[in-house]
This record gives structure tokens, sequence and C-alpha cells, in this order.
């Protein structure tokens, strides 16, 4: 009896330890960094897509008032990741490796956009006299 008891203890010890080391293991990572304009300067609220190049899982984060972004809680994997903001132009990296428990840093530049913009302008000016520095008004005989 004391045989047995000592060996389902064991067995269950064993178990036990097996389990809680099956807990702290991991199959995910991340992409973490800053993006940043030409001059080096973070830029706030820019937007960053990462994409899984073999499930096509997407997860869209925006970079903070520090210009750091955050996609954590990836499936290892191979990642595209793009980031666009007002007023530059997109910029994409291709094939970022994601390993297991492996957080990788991935700083950006964007630069300057030469965007075109076209005003429409709907209403139109008063006419104006330009021709002449003459100024003129009629004056009713009970204005005088």
């Amino acid at each position: 009896m004391r045989a047995s008891m000592l060996n389902v203890v064991s067995w269950t010890a064993i178990v036990a330890s097996l389990v809680a080391g099956c807990w702290g293991q991991s199959t995910q990572g991340g992409i973490v960094g800053t993006v940043r304009d030409e001059k080096g300067a973070t830029i706030v609220g820019a937007k960053v897509r990462v994409t899984s190049v073999s499930t096509g899982l997407v997860r869209d984060t925006a970079t903070a008032d520090n210009g750091v972004y955050r996609a954590l809680a990836l499936p290892a994997g191979s990642y595209i990741v793009a980031a666009e903001s007002q007023g530059f132009a997109p910029m994409v990296t291709n094939e970022i490796e994601v390993g297991v428990d492996q957080v990788r840093t991935l700083d950006l530049t964007l630069h300057v956009s030469g965007r075109a913009e076209t005003v429409t302008v709907e209403a139109s000016a008063e006419l104006t006299q330009t021709e002449s520095s003459k100024l003129g008004e009629i004056i009713d005989n009970r204005t005088v």
C-alpha cells in the first residue's frame, strides 16, 4: 500500500512539473519600433499595418505620442510591415521574420511626400474696378 501511494505521488509530481513547463511556452512573437521622419522627429498617429505573408493575418495599430508602435501576439512567421501618415509617402518593409518568443525591433523612416492637391473654388468674387483709381458714389438730394 505504501509503495503504491509513493508511486501515485511521484507520478503526480512528474505530471505537474511537465504541465507547469508547458504553460511557460509561447508560439507567438511581435514587432515593435519607432516611426520617424527624415530629420529624426517622431511621427505621432502614423498608421502601421502588419500582415502575415503565409496566413494573411492583419494587425493595424498607430504610433503613440512618442512615435512608438507595437504589434504583439503575432504567430511565428514572415510579415510585411507598412506605415503611412498624412504628408508622407507610404513605406513598406517585406520579409520581417518573427520567431517563437521573439520581439523584433523595426524602426521606420517616412519621407515627405510631394502630393498634388487640387483646390476648387465654388463661389465667384465680386467684380472690382481695376482700370482707374476714381471712387464714385451716387448721393441723392435727401442726403445732402
